[in-house]
């Protein structure tokens, strides 16, 4: 029997809507899968943005597939890249280098005045520097990108603002030198080789079908892996939120960094046709008035208790705020006392007495 499933990039406004599609898009695969044995020899690979939505994605297929389901494997981009650098008898553990990475952005920025100086009275010194670092080579700066990219400065921001870009640009490189020379590899590493290893070998990774979901954009080397995994795949499927933009400011009230995400999926995969996506059902909104964030997280706490006892997974419920800083500890006394599990970002170092005494260590060294 011959699977029906084509290559697209399917687009829709709604993160609901678009993993209904992809329930479906399996379904099919499943059911070809049933009546031809043969095609479980290379599995369908359902690829996600991160191990949260991983595990939340594979009870839903559970839930809708059924409980067991022979040739889907359910991962994340990370576990695909580490599957093909391990068919290829390469060592992954050789392109982990985010404490190193740090280690050589402190070491950098002490070298560059106008960065030093912008730290002062900062905690957290040079290491505050290591994100847009690792942002930056993750996206793929190269030495001959650098100089393009600090022309292009000119006429942005304040001369001060673009005296600290080309530090910072300078330091990025500096930084990949010496992780390089030190025989470990700059953040995304990993997904270079593993891309590297898949043009030379697309048997590294067999796949009947990729499904990739929860991708709204990807720097550089995401982007280049993922375009090396739908070209050694015959059958692959992006499914794209398109959000709309709640200000409604936005050209036709669509985000548009998810629609430029598309473009260069289609600019790299030529050919690739676009598939649009109904939405589903908008939820009715409530809201409720609090005074503080104690009050607010204690009456969250209630309504997600009485979600629980209706029956309602704990992994389907979501505490969304722009910044859960001022909420960590609210929520972690309110939701341990009303025995609501659940997980999230860490405690405030300074909440442990350990924790503590380490930082007073640190900070002597």
């Amino acid at each position: 029997m011959r699977e029906e499933l084509a290559s697209a990039l399917v687009i829709g406004v709604g993160a609901r809507a678009l993993e209904a599609r992809l329930l479906e898009d399996l379904g099919r695969l499943v059911d070809a899968a049933r009546a031809a044995p043969e095609l479980l020899a290379r599995p369908v690979r359902v690829l996600t943005s991160s191990r949260a939505l991983q595990a939340a994605l594979a009870a839903r297929i559970a839930e809708r597939l059924g409980p067991a389901l022979l040739g889907v494997r359910v991962q994340t981009l990370w576990s695909a890249a580490h599957e093909v650098l391990r068919a290829r008898g390469v060592a992954a553990g050789a392109f982990d280098a985010e404490l190193q990475l740090e280690i050589a952005v402190r070491r950098e920025v002490a070298s560059e005045p106008v960065l030093r100086e912008s730290l002062r009275g900062l905690e957290g010194g040079a290491g505050l520097y290591a994100p847009p670092v690792r942002d930056l080579l993750s996206a793929g700066l190269r030495p001959e990108l650098a100089a393009a990219l600090a022309a292009s400065l000119e006429g942005h921001g304040h001369a001060l603002e673009r005296e600290r870009a080309r530090a910072l640009l300078q330091v990025a490189l500096r930084c990949d030198a010496a992780l390089t020379a030190a025989g470990g590899g700059r953040p995304g590493a990993l997904l270079l080789e593993a891309a590297r290893a898949l043009a030379q070998a697309p048997a590294a990774l067999p796949s009947r079908a990729l499904l990739v979901h929860g991708f709204a954009d990807a720097t550089g080397l995401v982007h280049g892996f993922l375009v090396a995994l739908a070209r050694a795949t015959p059958a692959v499927r992006f499914y794209l939120d398109t959000p709309l933009d709640p200000a409604g400011a936005a050209p036709g009230g669509v985000i548009g960094y998810a629609l430029r995400f598309a473009a260069r999926l289609e600019a790299a995969l030529p050919g690739l046709p676009r598939e649009l996506c109904a939405g589903a059902p908008g939820a009715r909104p409530e809201g409720f008035d609090a005074v503080g964030a104690e009050a607010e997280v204690r009456e969250a706490a209630y309504r997600i208790r009485e979600l629980l006892e209706r029956v309602a997974r704990p992994e389907a419920i979501a505490v969304v705020a722009r910044d859960l800083t001022p909420y960590l500890l609210p929520l972690r006394r309110l939701l341990g006392g009303l025995g609501i599990p659940w997980s999230g970002p860490s405690a405030p170092a300074g909440l442990f007495p350990a924790r503590r005494r380490l930082g007073a260590v640190l900070e002597l060294l």
